[in-house]
């Protein structure tokens, strides 16, 4: 069995993502609507974690950045605690994301259920895919 750890994963990957997030309207209501995201990603080797991207919030695109930390452990699982910054002002948003690491650490599968997220996604190494 191959061993983990976050040298596994260090350098660039693309991310893309797909699910439902709960937003509150102006009245106070609370909907579920529809999420997507892409962007890049960079693992430096050592459990820092970066990227930079779009995402759409019920058919509402913006520009995004995110700053993290993540670990994986040497049976291949992944998680991931990071902050999601919007470009239009709206409030940052803190997440966390659960995976496996599989190809040799090319790709990783995730899904995230923070409170009121519920995606699903994953990330592939943009040159050794």
């Amino acid at each position: 069995m191959t061993e983990f750890n976050n040298g596994s994963l260090k350098g660039g990957f693309g991310f893309q993502d797909q699910g439902t997030r709960k937003t509150t309207n102006p009245d106070g209501t609370v909907s579920t609507v529809s999420y997507s995201a892409l962007r890049t990603a960079n693992f430096d080797g050592n459990g820092a974690h970066t990227g930079k991207g779009f995402v759409s919030i019920d058919g509402q695109e913006v520009g995004y950045s995110v700053t993290g930390t993540y670990k994986v452990n040497n049976d291949g699982t992944f998680s991931l605690d990071a902050t999601q910054s919007y470009e239009d002002g709206r409030p940052s948003q803190p997440y966390k994301q659960f995976g496996v690491v599989i190809r040799g650490g090319n790709e990783i599968l995730v899904i995230q259920t923070t409170d009121g997220k519920n995606q699903n996604g994953k990330y592939q190494s943009q040159t050794n895919y």
